[in-house]
């Protein structure tokens, strides 16, 4: 049985021990077994919730999974070991590795059995961790890419393959946006000059272009 199944059980049994105990009749719930089953639930349950709270705050032990678990990767577990005895730990927030500027010596031991362990696995462990960087930095790069084109995309708009740059003179490389025209003027009066309030008043749709080779903006 998985480390993981095991503690996915633990969880459920206990979270279900705590509820049924506010089912039951309080009669059941102080006779002796039923009683000790409870309190027994309510120690695993709350030692699961600290050991849930540690980890929300500290990604020292964050990383691929490690020996005995459903998910787990030898290759991916001894690169994240040697980045973290180095002094490199991964953050689990962003997934970036950050550096804290000592090593890790208490990886060292699970390092070292890991290699010892498996290493007919880990063959060719160089070329794998080459190969795995360059996937990395590559995925990193796509996704950079598809950020920030989520963004561009959310100030200028969609591409329009047909129209065609009255400054440049260049096709396909335009693109449009349709934004609202909103007036705003302030309001007049004792009340409205003393607490600033504002009038908005909608006059229609226009249509914003940006021509993403010589980078300029226009109203159509």
């Amino acid at each position: 049985m998985y480390k993981d199944d095991i503690i996915y059980t633990t969880w459920g049994v206990s979270i279900f021990g705590v509820l049924f105990t506010f089912i039951l009749p309080s009669g059941i719930v102080q006779s002796g077994p039923w009683a000790i089953f409870a309190l027994i639930c309510f120690g695993v349950l709350t030692v699961n919730i600290f050991i849930l709270i540690y980890y929300a705050n500290s990604y020292t032990d964050y990383g691929p999974d490690k020996e005995g678990y459903r998910s787990f990767n030898v290759i991916d577990r001894v690169i994240w070991l040697e980045r973290a005895v180095e002094g490199y730990l991964e953050d689990s927030s962003s997934g970036n590795f950050q550096y804290r500027h000592e090593p890790q010596p208490k990886y060292k031991k699970e390092l070292d059995y890991l290699k010892e362990k498996y290493k007919d696995d880990l063959k060719g462990l160089k070329t794998i961790k080459k190969d795995k960087i360059k996937k990395d930095k590559t995925e990193k790069k796509a996704k950079a890419k598809a950020h920030s084109q989520r963004q561009y995309d959310s100030l200028y708009g969609s591409r329009n393959e047909h129209l065609v740059c009255p400054h440049c003179q260049s096709k396909g490389n335009v693109f449009k946006k349709t934004m609202e025209n909103v007036e705003e003027s302030r309001e007049k009066g004792i009340i409205g000059a003393t607490i600033g309030r504002k009038t908005i008043t909608k006059k229609g749709n226009y249509d914003q272009l940006h021509c993403d080779k010589c980078g300029t903006t226009w109203v159509a």
